[in-house]
């Protein structure tokens, strides 16, 4: 761990971990309330122009704050690039330790076999028996994916593994057209007869809660319209492949929030590492999407406090105006976080650091493995616990 120590410099963790779970497999860390909240104050760089397009909308989605029209990242956006980049970070590390974490898991599995209470042990019997309800990560690969499809006019996801940390972090739900449901087992415990369980028959709410992600700058400061065609490879000519998208520059500046629930330490540094390691935001055109994400300050309390939004506010009503006028930036928008974030003090620890997320975006998969490998035996004693709260 002084690595991780490394990573998380100046951390007081006593007082971080008064607001983070210690994983045991005991059922109540099924339940809410059993941790705290972990607020995630971040921003978002872009590197190259994007395309902020919704669904059935414009090439710009805008709100106003402060008398400006700005353009905003949508939590939508965000949390599909957020998730997406969380599967391929694990699938780095799965693909190159596949047999470190699956002894590692087997390892956990066998722990939770030695504790007193029959229903864990059960539990962890059924986890381990192939006959039984056997983990399929620990004889195929792992491909835990996101998937839409559509079935009589409604969408839904598949694909989902609901067996690694990012289903358990960010969530999911028994399939509700077609795959794979619950197993009904039944366990015979020595001595203490036949412990009759219901594997998987649950649905896992997201620890991870978004937030609205504004531009620090009015649209008409950072936004342009650009003219795109394909030539037709006969005729030459680009006939109805014209289109004009609406983009905001590189080098704009977007805030926001993230905050995780009643998530452990392991848990909490794979989110922060996959979080700093977002690639692509919106449009992923080659040349289009491209983002930096910078996390200067983190907030351990009881509740969520504050919001992108309330940012967005403070610079564009009281900032701009001093800048005459023009864009913050990048590291007087970070100042401007931590000075805010400040203001809640007392409701819980504060952890600033402007460079946190330089030191997790250069992670390497050697790192990335330990962080993967703990958050992941984290994640079977979280689904141990679910199997018990649940059956």
């Amino acid at each position: 761990m002084s690595w991780i120590n490394k990573i998380l410099k100046d951390m007081d963790l006593k007082k971080a971990k008064k607001y983070l779970v210690e994983r045991r497999g005991d059922p109540l860390e099924a339940k809410p309330g059993e941790g705290g909240v972990t607020n995630v104050y971040f921003v978002v760089e872009a590197l190259s122009d994007l395309v902020l397009r919704h669904e059935g909308g414009d090439d710009l989605t805008e709100i106003n704050i402060a008398g400006y029209d700005v353009p905003v990242i949508t939590d939508t956006k965000l949390d599909g690039a957020y998730r997406r980049t969380a599967i391929q970070q694990i699938s780095y590390v799965f693909k190159e330790y596949a047999d470190k974490i699956r002894s590692a898991i087997e390892d956990t599995l066998k722990q939770l076999m030695q504790t007193n209470d029959d229903k864990t042990k059960a539990i962890a019997i059924a986890l381990l028996n192939k006959n039984l309800a056997r983990l399929e990560i620990l004889d195929k690969p792992y491909s835990c994916a996101l998937r839409p499809y559509g079935v009589g006019g409604k969408q839904y996801i598949t694909g989902l593994c609901r067996e690694c940390p990012n289903c358990y972090l960010f969530g999911f739900a028994i399939p509700e057209e077609g795959g794979e449901g619950a197993k009904r087992v039944k366990v015979e415990l020595e001595g203490s007869g036949t412990v009759s369980l219901e594997i998987g028959n649950y649905n896992v709410q997201s620890r991870v809660r978004g937030d609205l992600y504004p531009a620090t700058a009015p649209s008409s400061m950072i936004t342009g319209f650009r003219t795109h065609n394909a030539p037709d490879d006969v005729t030459k000519t680009t006939g109805q492949a014209l289109i004009t998208i609406r983009y905001v520059r590189a080098g704009s500046i977007f805030v926001g929030k993230l905050s995780y629930y009643d998530v452990s330490l392991n848990e909490l540094i794979l989110l922060l590492a996959t979080l700093a390691k977002v690639p692509r935001i919106g449009a992923m055109w080659a040349d289009y999407g491209r983002v930096r994400i910078h996390i200067p300050a983190i907030l351990f309390a009881d509740q969520e406090v504050g919001s992108g939004y309330e940012i967005a506010e403070k610079i564009l009503d009281k900032e701009l105006p001093k800048n005459n006028n023009k864009p913050l930036s990048l590291e007087r928008v970070k100042e401007v976080i931590v000075n805010y974030v400040k203001e809640f003090k007392d409701l819980g620890y504060i952890y600033a650091d402007r460079e946190l997320s330089d030191r997790l975006f250069m992670l390497k998969r050697e790192q990335m493995r330990d962080i993967v490998l703990n958050a992941w035996v984290d994640t079977i004693k979280l689904k141990v616990s679910y199997e018990h709260f649940t059956t």
